[in-house]
């Protein structure tokens, strides 16, 4: 996903499901006023990657859970969110 906006949902981007396996790349996109999450990944093999994105006035920003990843490239801006990050979000180098 590049360049785009997820907005007025309830949940903004995520990846996950019920026995699949599921894996969602995120660069310079606005995640903006979604009820619940920002980016969130669910169920149980996923794994997000977020690159120069924005996630604002989010329920949640990112929230990881169980063993699910969500890896930062530490250039996003995630913040006004009620929560801005819930679980372990995975800081990895943009090389």
């Amino acid at each position: 996903m590049r360049n785009s906006v997820s907005s007025g949902n309830l949940s903004g981007f995520s990846a996950g499901g019920l026995n699949r396996a599921a894996e969602l790349n995120i660069e310079n996109c606005l995640v903006t006023n979604n009820s619940a999450y920002g980016i969130v990944t669910i169920n149980f093999d996923g794994t997000i990657r977020v690159s120069g994105s924005t996630v604002t006035n989010n329920g949640t920003g990112f929230a990881q859970s169980g063993s699910l990843v969500l890896e930062s490239f530490g250039n996003n801006r995630v913040r006004g969110n009620t929560t801005n990050a819930s679980g372990t979000i995975t800081t990895v180098p943009s090389n």
